[in-house]
């Protein structure tokens, strides 16, 4: 914060498939994890974004892909008070 240096933080995660997201387990651990690191970065404004799901497998259509990425975004949104931009690495 006090050097101006920007920050990206994300949930730990990494190439996650149709299967991860259709397993109850690893949505509920990654959107504690979300919970968990805006609880602890939201009073650094040099944290500038929130991320999840890094190389994540965003473009398949299966529902439950969509619907993670739906879920979690809106998690960080609503945690941060909108006061974060939101991101995702897709592969």
């Amino acid at each position: 914060d006090e050097h101006g240096l920007l920050d990206w933080e994300e949930v730990l995660g990494w190439q996650n498939t149709v299967e991860d997201f259709s397993d109850g387990l690893f949505m509920m651990q990654n959107l504690k994890m979300a919970d968990e690191m805006v609880a602890a970065s939201i009073n650094h404004p040099s944290v500038i974004f929130f991320g999840f799901f890094n190389e994540g497998d965003s473009y398949n259509e299966h529902p439950a892909a969509s619907t993670a990425y739906e879920v979690m975004a809106k998690r960080l949104r609503q945690r941060s008070g909108g006061t974060r931009l939101i991101s995702w690495g897709s592969s």
